[in-house]
Parts: structure tokens; sequence; C-alpha cells
């Protein structure tokens, strides 16, 4: 619950009636210099001129007042509908409202100013509508054709309609003898567009009547996707492995005229040793006690064998994360990664919780076991700042990204990475190659700010100034320590995204939980790119997402130990320095609320959903960090202990933990009661 107050300097604080924290602060003036909001809407001469030409009085401009004189909250029929899907489970949403009451429409907050009246959502405080009172305005009733407007405003009534559609406006004036009656009205509509969801008008009696807007209705866009992959889709891709030369062909060449050329002389079988050469028998005879799993083990599948590495991710069905459980926010325990203070970039779990990842500042990656048991297994082999470590959705498989220019694949029971990721579209090397391919197959300009693996393991993506790059990639399984070195893995570009208009791609989000089209990526302009993989482009562009750059970008992804109602995986964060953090509808393109209480200045904190979907957390400036409900504005819990800027977070996918990394290389481990 909350309440708002407005001031004479032109301020609206909005305040926590739980809390009593202030968890919005609006400037009126701040809004009116915005480019989307200009603070002359008005073709009249303005008010602030005053010019005397008979007593010779120079032209002088007056600031306009914007003192707040009222404020009220409407609950009216805002153009956003966000009702069931007919064939959506009803089990799954009387379960766990959450979602849906987050998703509900907001309230709206109307404030009367002396010049303007605003129209404000009440749960991120974003201007939905702005009427500058100075606009000529005709008469609803049409009897005449003056234009009227309203010089200074001293007073405002507001009464809404018995039906709760729209809302009457009593405006008096402060220098003439004149009441004016306003109606705002919200028509039903589903586009995106919020400022044109709304109408004033000069109301004088009952027969005024609004249009419904014929704006078209664009093609929802989820994350949970109901269409099948189109022909020639970039997903549909797939990189065969490396035929091998058929056995006792090896070496055999044939010209281009068909004729084999003269070969030496071979036996067609294997010719008998003497046995000189051998080593003396030790024994007489020794039983192969070990032969056939030796052949089990041979015929094992190289995807089976590496799912041993980081784990299996088979569980019993009787494990369900609690849904209904309270926020992990009592300490459980602290870990040093390094000796020295090293900053901790981003840390992950698992998608079994059984391990957990982390980049650091000092050019390497580590893996720890969960629970943790004291075992920290290093990756070494970048030559620059690890900016993101991932485990595969199997847990067999590590990505990692660095400032080197380069992402590599490991697996747990190798110290050198199993494919290097440095030239922007392939490895592969053919037997002639030329000048011309090689000029082409360049390495990646700039540093690769954020790599992940994508479609459940299929593809790997990364980003790279103003562009992302999605790659097929073959892993095989080394059958010898010797023959490991001689590796076969390969990658090739499937496709190459690049958006024009800006300098790079500050950070992405994709989904490789289940399949998903949609990813995520925040530009250098304030905008944010929806790109649908399924089709190859860009489906959406949001402007201005925040007042600055977005540096991190969170989807509700869930986890394998709980279920979730379809519309809940739309749900994604987006955080920017001095801006807070705001939650978006992905189907609907708008804001649905926003949260502050953090410190975040300067540095990029990390922003982690819960599997439960009713949590989030985040990092601070402040050395602490900070748990949020979705439902609330306000933080509930804040979590103390790091000496240093807390970067990272994460949730474990099973069980109520939170993990947090900070600046000087220390992980903390919270917990539920």
């Amino acid at each position: 619950m909350h309440f708002s107050i407005g001031s004479s300097d032109g301020k609206i604080r909005v305040f926590d009636l739980i809390s009593h924290r202030c968890i919005h602060e609006v400037e009126v003036s701040c809004i009116l210099a915005k480019a989307d909001f200009p603070q002359e809407l008005s073709s009249s001469e303005s008010l602030g001129k005053s010019k005397n030409e008979e007593h010779g009085f120079y032209d002088a401009e007056l600031e306009r007042s914007h003192a707040v004189l009222r404020l009220t909250y409407w609950k009216g029929d805002t153009p956003f509908s966000n009702e069931t899907k007919e064939n959506e489970a009803d089990i799954l949403l009387k379960r766990d409202n959450t979602v849906r009451e987050v998703l509900k429409d907001p309230a709206v907050l109307i404030a009367g100013c002396t010049s303007h009246i605003f129209l404000f959502d009440s749960n991120t405080m974003n201007t939905l509508y702005l009427l500058d009172l100075m606009e000529p305005m005709l008469c609803s009733n049409g009897l005449d054709s003056l234009k009227y407007c309203i010089s200074s405003a001293g007073y405002f009534a507001f009464s809404a309609s018995d039906d709760n559609q729209k809302i009457h406006c009593i405006v008096g004036s402060l220098i003439e003898k004149m009441t004016h009656i306003l109606c705002i009205q919200s028509k039903r509509s589903n586009s995106a567009d919020l400022v044109s969801s709304y109408s004033c008008q000069l109301y004088l009696d009952d027969q005024s009547s609004y249009a419904d807007s014929q704006d078209t209705i664009e093609p929802q866009i989820t994350v949970l996707s109901r269409a099948a992959l189109v022909r020639g889709s970039p997903l549909c891709s797939v990189l065969e492995p490396k035929q091998k030369d058929p056995k006792g062909q090896k070496g055999l060449r044939t010209p281009k005229n068909g004729k084999q050329l003269n070969q030496p002389l071979t036996f067609k079988t294997k010719v008998k040793s003497s046995g000189y050469s051998e080593a003396p028998r030790s024994a007489m005879f020794q039983p192969k006690t070990n032969g056939t799993a030796k052949k089990s083990a041979s015929v094992m599948s190289s995807s089976s064998k590496r799912k041993e590495t980081f784990g299996v991710t088979s569980r019993p069905l009787s494990d369900v994360y609690p849904t209904k459980s309270d926020p992990p926010v009592n300490f459980e325990k602290a870990i040093n990664l390094l000796p020295v203070q090293t900053a901790i970039n981003s840390l992950r779990f698992s998608a079994n919780g059984k391990r957990m990842s982390c980049a650091l500042g000092d050019k390497n990656a580590y893996v720890l076991n969960i629970p943790y048991s004291g075992k920290v297994s290093s990756f070494v082999g970048h030559d620059n700042v690890v900016n993101s470590a991932e485990i595969s959705h199997d847990s067999s498989l590590l990505l990692t990204a660095s400032d080197d220019r380069t992402a590599k694949i490991w697996t747990h029971n190798q110290s050198s990475p199993l494919l290097n990721i440095s030239k922007v579209k392939h490895n592969i090397h053919a037997e002639k190659v030329t000048p011309i391919s090689e000029q082409d197959n360049q390495e990646f300009p700039k540093e690769v700010t954020k790599a992940s693996f994508y479609f459940i393991d299929k593809f790997v993506l990364l980003s790279c100034l103003n562009s992302l790059y999605l790659y097929n990639y073959n892993i095989e399984e080394a059958k010898s320590e010797i023959k490991r070195y001689q590796t076969f893995n390969r990658y090739k570009l499937v496709k190459k995204y690049r958006i024009e208009d800006v300098q790079q791609i500050t950070t992405f989000s994709c989904i490789n939980g289940f399949y998903s089209y949609i990813v995520l990526a925040a530009c250098s302009d304030k905008s944010l790119a929806v790109f649908d993989m399924n089709y190859g482009k860009i489906v959406r562009r949001m402007q201005d997402v925040h007042g600055r750059i977005v540096h991190t970008i969170c989807q509700n992804q869930g986890s394998a130990y709980v279920t979730h109602p379809s519309e809940a995986y739309d749900l994604f964060l987006t955080s920017a320095a001095s801006d807070g953090i705001k939650l978006w509808d992905l189907r609907t393109d708008r804001c649905v609320r926003k949260y502050n209480g953090h410190m975040n200045r300067s540095h990029t904190v990390g922003v982690a959903f819960s599997p439960c979907s009713r949590f989030f957390a985040t990092g601070s400036e402040d050395r602490s960090t900070y748990v949020f409900d979705i439902r609330n504005s306000a933080y509930l819990h804040r979590l103390t202990g790091h000496s240093d800027v807390v970067s990272c977070v994460d949730f474990h996918p099973a069980k109520p933990m939170l993990a947090t990394g900070s600046l000087t290389g220390k992980l903390h481990f919270y917990k539920d009661l």
C-alpha cells in the first residue's frame, strides 16, 4: 500500500505504508524537460512572456510554476489486458497467483499542477498522459468554435463516474473568474503506446463520447511460442561431426582423372610379430577380468561420457522447489576463492544445482561443488579478464568469455579447453586454404562481453561490439591422453545479428533451460532489442528503457524443480546505474513495476530471479544484497557482511539458497529458516 505527497516545488513523493520508505520521487520539471514531453506544447503565446511596448518594458522569460495542487488515485479501465489464455491450465493459475497479482492493471495517479495535468502509472511512476493547460481546447458539445485555455490553475477537484470509465476534473483558474470541467477518459486498446491511451477534453454535457482506437494490433510476442520452426530458420542448422577416413584407406589419394596412383606394396592383414621386441612375460596366465567393462565403455556415446564430469542432471520426481518458503536471508557460510582480492564478475548455478561456476578478474574461471566441500576446480587459459562463465544444461561443459577476444568450452577432467572460439566464422581447416578465405575469417575485433549456451546446449551465443553471433559446435570425446591434443572439435557461424545504429551490445539474455526463440539484447543507446531467432530478425525495439545504459538483463527462467504458468516466463528485469530496477512484461511491452532502495551509481551489479518467481535479489554498491518481493516496490531484506561492492547474485534451482559474490573475491551463502 502506498500514499503520495505533492509539494509546491513540483515534486511528487510516493511512500510505502509498511516500511515507511520513499520508493518513488518524481520532479515535474524533469519530465517536461524530456524530448517526448516538451515544456511548451501550446501554439499560443507563453504565459511567461511579458511585453509592454507602450511603457518600453523589455522582454523577459519567466519560469512557469509547477506546484502540485492535487493528487488522486484512479482505478480506471486501463488499456492493458492481462486476460488468461483460454487453453491455460487452471490448476497452474490457482496454485500461485503471484504473477497474476503483479500483472494486474495498475491504478493511475493523477496529479494536478498549476500548468499541467499528469497521469502516472502508480507502480512505476512512468508518465502515461500529459496535458498542457495552455493548449487551446474546443468544447465537446460543439456549440461554439472558441478555443479555451486555462492560464494558471488555482485548484483541482476530481470525481470518477459510476462505471469508473472516466473521471471528471474541475479546474479553477487562479487569474480568471472561470471554472473548467475536463473529462479524462481511458480507451480500451491493445496498443503499446501508453501516451495515446488516454484522452482529455472540455466537457459540458453527457452526450460527449470518444471513438475507440483503430490501431493495428501487433502479433503477440511471448517466450513460450507455440509456432514451429520455419523453413530455413537459423535454429534448424546442424554441424555434422567430421567424417573419418575408412579403415585401411588412410592416405589413399585419387586424382581427378579417376586413376589410382602407384602405392607401396602392403599386406592386407597384419603380420604376426616374431616376439623379439616384446617385453618378457612376467606371468604365464592372467585372465581379463575387466574386459566387459571396457567394451561397454568403448561403445558409450560421447554425450553420456561428458555427463559424468560435472554431475548427472537426473533427479527424483519427488524433488520439488518449495514455492511457499521464505526468501533465503539467513547467513550460512563465507568462502574466499583466492588468497588475494580478485573481483567476481559472474556466478551461476548449474541446472541441477550440484555445481556453481564463477568468472574472476584473475583471467581464470572456477567451479565449486554444492554443497561446498573445499574443492575448487580452476580453468586456466585466458589471457585477460573472464567476463562470464556458464555450465551447460546437461552439466557436462563450461563456457567462458573473456576480454582476450575469445570464448572457450571446457570439460571437467581436462586442463586445456576443448574448443577455442577465436575466429569469427569457423575453425574448420580445409586441405587447401586460400589467402582469401583466411582473410575473411578474422578474429573478433573487440572483447567478448558475454557467452551463453542456447536452445538446450545446441548453440553458443556470444556478443562482441554491436553484434550477436550464433554458433553451431561439435565436441568429440578423446579416447586417449595422446589423441586429445589432436582435437577434432569444431564450430561454425550460423548467423550474425548486427544492430547498425548502436555502438555496442552491453549485455544480452537467452533461455537455455527450455526451447525459446526470444533473445533480449541491451544496446548502448539505452534501448532494448528483442530478437526472434526462429525468423532471425529483430521483432521489437524498446526505446529509452532506462535513463542510462542497461547493464543487466534477467529473464524469469524458473528451474526444473518448479512449474509456473506460461505468463510468468514473459517477465524480465532490467537494471541501470542510478535508475533502479524495472520489471517488464514482454507481451505488452510495458514496465510493470519499478524498484528502488539499493545503491547503484557506476558498477555493474547482478540481478537474479528466485525459482519460485516471488522474489529477486540484486547486488549493491553499499556492500549489501537486497531481496525484493516482485509485488512491492520496497525491498524486503537487506543482507550485509561483504566488504566491497556485491557484483553478482544467483539462486539455487532446487532449494531456497542464495549465493552472492563481491569485488574482493568472497562468496556468501544464505538459506531460509
